[in-house]
């Protein structure tokens, strides 16, 4: 039979520092408090009150049930979009691959062909010429 490279307990415990590292769920008191810190960076604090609301839908509807004294005006919205955006773009989450292999339906065997690209964007099979000539001289 094959024989076991890696054991299941270690595969599991990489995937789930990969997962951590990234700001996934797991990993008790400090990963929640990162997560949070990460929400709060993409929310809109409201001028009012200071509360956070996720989304510009979420701050309107705030400003009618929280604040109804205060007019919503498009000069408003435009603020906190400028303001949404800016906090956005702030939050950058962190790309790792988890498995790295071939995918399903490549197996990188001798049959498979040799692609190239050469500087104007299109594919140099000229490796196919010396093969043709190779099966012609036969």
């Amino acid at each position: 039979g094959k024989t076991q490279k890696h054991t299941a307990a270690e595969i599991a415990a990489k995937i789930k520092a990969s997962k951590e590292a990234n700001g996934a769920a797991g990993g008790g008191g400090k990963m929640a408090q990162m997560r949070k810190n990460a929400g709060n960076k993409a929310s809109i604090s409201c001028d009012v009150c200071k509360g956070l609301q996720p989304s510009m839908a979420s701050m309107k509807q705030h400003y009618e049930s929280k604040h109804p004294k205060v007019n919503w005006t498009p000069e408003m919205e435009a603020d906190y979009k400028e303001r949404q955006q800016a906090a956005r773009g702030k939050v950058k989450p962190k790309k790792v691959a988890t498995h790295v292999g071939n995918s399903k339906g490549s197996k990188g065997g001798k049959d498979e062909k040799k692609k190239t690209k050469t500087k104007n964007g299109k594919e140099d099979l000229s490796f196919l010429d010396a093969y043709a000539s190779k099966k012609k001289k036969k």
